[in-house]
């Protein structure tokens, strides 16, 4: 008991100009990475949906189908590229849509002047405001006839390269 009541009066007897107060800085920083957005009608998996809506089977060279896929990046200090995967049912050489009773239907995804897209990175495109958007003029599918009718899909990984 008595060595608290000495500290207790030790703090007691200490005169008021030899107090000292410290101030300091103390940064406070978040970072928030780079991140893209693709499409703006977002699906339950994160992925954007493109419905090119009915198809004509006349085995004639495709129906081209001009789409726009916004993306939204935030990262202003680099130019991203883009690039897409063959598909979930490519079969090496072409892009492929899946239908009823394993059905194929193929299909292009054109750049302007209707050169077929490889797939390889390409700068994203941008608009005279500022906004990027998929750098495809449109899709091109081809239906031979006698196609079971129904609905065809494909799933193609996107990927945005923000490295400069």
């Amino acid at each position: 008991m008595w060595v608290c009541v000495s500290a207790l009066l030790a703090l007691a007897l200490v005169p008021a100009q030899s107090r000292a107060q410290v101030t300091g800085k103390l940064a406070i920083a978040a970072r928030v990475p780079p991140t893209c957005q693709i499409g703006t009608n977002q699906s339950a998996t994160g992925g954007a949906t493109i419905d090119l809506g009915g198809q004509d089977a006349s085995g004639g060279a495709g129906l081209l189908t001009p789409i726009q896929v916004p993306i939204d990046c935030n990262d202003s200090a680099t130019t991203p590229k883009i690039s897409v995967d063959p598909g979930s049912h490519s079969d090496g050489t072409s892009r492929r849509m899946q239908g009823p009773t394993g059905s194929f239907i193929l299909y292009d995804l054109l750049l302007e002047g209707n050169q077929v897209w490889d797939g390889s990175f390409l700068p994203l495109a941008y608009r005279p405001d500022g906004t990027a958007f998929f750098p495809i003029a449109g899709v091109r599918v081809r239906v031979p006839p006698g196609t079971p009718d129904g609905i065809y899909i494909d799933t193609i990984v996107i990927t945005i390269s923000l490295e400069n």
